[in-house]
């Protein structure tokens, strides 16, 4: 299932796109907001002829880091969280 989510990027002048923050749903259903630590791997895929940036990311929550697959739709201009 992947669920739509908020997230600040930086846009190079290049036009390639690194996630920075992204706000997620606490265990206690309250939005918390987490610093991307890492992009270990970003590639672009097709979909049933959309496409999408996924990104592997390394998300500082308190003094964890938790990795997660996120995707920018390009058609769209939105942001996924993939749930596993």
């Amino acid at each position: 299932m992947n669920i739509p989510v908020d997230v600040v990027a930086i846009f190079n002048t290049v036009g390639e796109i690194k996630p920075t923050f992204i706000r997620l749903e606490n265990e206690d259903h309250t939005l918390g907001t987490y610093k991307i630590a890492n992009v270990l791997f970003s590639k672009e895929e097709k979909y049933a002829g959309i496409y999408n940036i996924v990104y592997i990311c390394d998300v500082q929550v308190e003094e964890k880091l938790k990795q997660i697959k996120i995707a920018y739709n390009l058609q769209h201009h939105k942001w996924f969280l993939y749930n596993h």
